[in-house]
């Protein structure tokens, strides 16, 4: 019941927690009767509800002040909590005695008890002096530097495989706290470079690979652009060096992280931006986004479609441009690996779906009128109101600036497009994946092909049957 009573709204509540502080430290500290996570939850809601009370009256105001004034030193406790552990620590000294058994597990896991930790060290953040956490945050990161240099040098060959184990799992146990103290930290350019370049011993080790480019990625977002999208072009090729390597769900998140800087710089955030400079930068991530598309991870196949959404609203209401999107994705056709040309055809099928609608009455194939459009627009139509704004900013994004099928510069784009595609299914070496996202394209050109096209002497129809029934029956139609 501790952690819904500090929810509560108390006459006394600042005299309250000064009585509940007196329990709760040793219960944390000494976690008595395993009641830690319990006395965790409880300054948690306490701070949730410190932090988002509808109305702020004296005693919230008392237990705010009351709670930052103990927050520095909570965050400091926490993260020693956090990063050591006992029985790891009595391993090593086990080891270096000679006593230890020859077996332990030792792989890094967190259990529910750190979670809650990291959980609760997330909630003191927020509420933590930005100055004083950021200081924090910089000397943990330069600390944490320079063991990894030291694992580095350290001669694996001497060292217990179990030993290096542990202390590997004490960095990653660090790096968890870095998360948890930055999402409040501001950083001058000088840090962020610092930084950047820091972040490099990481990526280098595969055991801390991973977080290494959630944290680049997070330093990315936090950047602040002087020169808008040409610095971050020059951030890009600086970091290029460091993340070659296979496509990841870890360089997912960068390439959003970069998506994200791009979209504030359209906004104006970072000084102006110009479409030849969005342009070029986006190839170079939609071209890995492409073989994500296709990838059997699902969550690695959700991230990718995500990014591609917000490139295409990026792309759509900033700067009307989605005929160059199209044109970049294409470019994919031309590798020569089969499975990418495939990704490319997917990833097209999928920005069209997401850019073009069928004719500007929002009319469906069977003639009836879409009731989720018509509801749309009379979101859009209705009267100001506070509650629907995101939902109407949302629905505006959404319809804004889309491509209508009948639009003479599309029907020559998917014209063209389809020709082009179409003759993978002519080859029957092609593969089965290949044939399938062939046939799928057709599928979409023919209803977004006017009938002109389509009927002409010569035209789509005609293309689209001699393809797929030429020698009798096509091969890949045939399977």
């Amino acid at each position: 019941m501790l952690p819904h009573f500090c929810v509560s709204n108390s006459e006394k509540m600042s005299e309250c927690f000064q009585q509940l502080l007196k329990f709760l430290e040793p219960i944390m500290n000494k976690d008595v009767l395993n009641l830690r996570p319990v006395a965790l939850k409880a300054f948690s809601s306490l701070i949730y509800h410190c932090r988002n009370a509808e109305v702020v009256d004296a005693e919230i105001k008392k237990t705010r002040k009351a709670l930052q004034s103990i927050t520095m030193d909570y965050i400091r406790g926490l993260v020693t909590l956090y990063t050591k552990n006992q029985d790891e620590e009595k391993r090593l000294k086990q080891i270096a005695k000679g006593l230890a058994p020859e077996s332990s597990t030792t792989t890094f896991k967190r259990s529910e008890g750190q979670q809650q930790l990291l959980k609760t060290l997330q909630d003191f953040c927020s509420i933590a002096k930005v100055s004083k956490l950021s200081n924090l945050f910089l000397n943990s990161f330069a600390e944490l530097v320079a063991i990894m240099e030291q694992l580095k040098a350290m001669d694996k060959r001497t060292q217990p495989q179990e030993v290096t184990t542990i202390k590997y799992n004490v960095v990653l146990r660090n790096v968890d706290v870095l998360f948890a103290l930055m999402q409040k930290v501001k950083l001058n350019k000088e840090n962020q470079l610092v930084m950047m370049q820091g972040v490099k011993v990481f990526i280098e080790d595969y055991r801390t690979k991973k977080k290494a480019y959630k944290l680049m990625a997070r330093i990315v977002e936090k950047h602040e652009l002087d020169n808008g999208v040409q610095e971050l072009i020059q951030i890009h090729q600086g970091l290029t060096s460091m993340v070659e390597g296979q496509n990841s769900k870890q360089r997912l998140t960068l390439i959003r992280a970069y998506v994200k800087q791009i979209e504030k710089c359209a906004e104006g955030e970072h000084g102006q931006c110009t479409l030849q400079d969005v342009g070029d930068l986006l190839k170079t991530y939609i071209i890995e986004l492409i073989n994500a598309m296709t990838n059997t991870n699902l969550k690695m196949r959700t991230l990718a479609q995500e990014i591609f959404t917000s490139i295409c609203l990026l792309m759509r209401c900033k700067f009307n441009a989605i005929n160059q999107l199209f044109t970049i994705i294409l470019v994919g056709l031309a590798g020569n690996n089969q499975s990418t040309q495939s990704s490319t055809i997917r990833s097209l099928i999928f920005t069209i779906k997401q850019n073009v609608v069928l004719n500007k009455q929002e009319e469906q194939p069977d003639g009836t009128i879409d009731a989720q459009a018509t509801h749309e627009v009379d979101m859009m139509n209705a009267e100001e109101d506070d509650d629907f704004e995101d939902e109407k900013r949302k629905l505006q994004n959404e319809h804004m600036n889309k491509i209508y099928s009948s639009d003479p510069a599309f029907q020559q784009f998917i014209v063209k497009a389809t020709r082009i595609i179409s003759i993978f299914l002519k080859d029957q070496n092609a593969s089965q994946e290949l044939a399938r996202s062939v046939l799928q394209f057709m599928k979409l050109s023919c209803n977004l092909l006017s009938d002109e096209a389509l009927k002409d002497e010569g035209g789509m129809a005609k293309l689209l049957l001699d393809t797929m029934f030429q020698q009798k029956v096509n091969f890949h139609v045939r399977k």
